[in-house]
């Protein structure tokens, strides 16, 4: 599910907590934007108080069209917001 840049608000992530999924589904959130550590760690934080479920963090679209001076950035970003994953 894409998050923008500028939605680190509770009210944005609270229509989630009605969310029912198979249970072989796995929520990510595409909260994670290029040079945006502090931003992406309060979408993070905002997602977490909000939902009582795991969910997995992506970018908001994908990195196909990222600018390949962003792709560091990201990729440093989304492991300081990332545990490891265990099945």
């Amino acid at each position: 599910m894409p998050v923008p840049k500028s939605r680190d608000d509770f009210a944005y992530f609270a229509p989630l907590q009605n969310l029912v999924l198979p249970p072989s589904a796995e929520l990510f959130l595409g909260l994670v934007h290029g040079n945006d550590t502090l931003g992406t760690l309060s979408r993070v934080q905002t997602a977490r108080s909000a939902l009582d479920r795991p969910f997995g963090v992506a970018t908001e679209c994908g990195l196909g069209r990222t600018s390949p001076d962003e792709i560091d950035s990201i990729i440093e970003i989304m492991c300081t917001v990332s545990e490891p994953y265990h099945r």
